[in-house]
């Protein structure tokens, strides 16, 4: 199963906006790249959405996402002892 992280997720109006220059945002998006683990940036994905306010004034929403593949937890430990077993049997400690 697979989980989405949420790298940002904002609207034009909030405080947490990007910002309106453009190697200001050009900054700030390399930054919100580093936050992705290496192995899932080429896999990220951006998504900026125009909607309408109650007064019918547009504005955009950013959401910068990546999916990772979700780790059961108790199966990898399973592995871990198993790999453990496997290496001390090999090498015989």
């Amino acid at each position: 199963m697979k989980r989405k992280i949420i790298v940002f997720s904002g609207e034009q109006h909030g405080k947490s906006r990007p910002p309106k220059k453009l190697l200001r945002f050009n900054e700030w998006l390399q930054n919100k790249i580093q936050e992705i683990p290496v192995d899932y940036q080429g896999i990220a994905t951006i998504d900026v959405v125009t909607k309408l306010s109650d007064g019918s004034t547009p504005y955009a929403t950013i959401e910068i996402a990546y999916q990772r593949k979700e780790i059961d937890a108790k199966r990898q430990i399973q592995q871990e002892l198993a790999e453990l077993k496997r290496l001390k049997a090999k090498y015989d400690v």
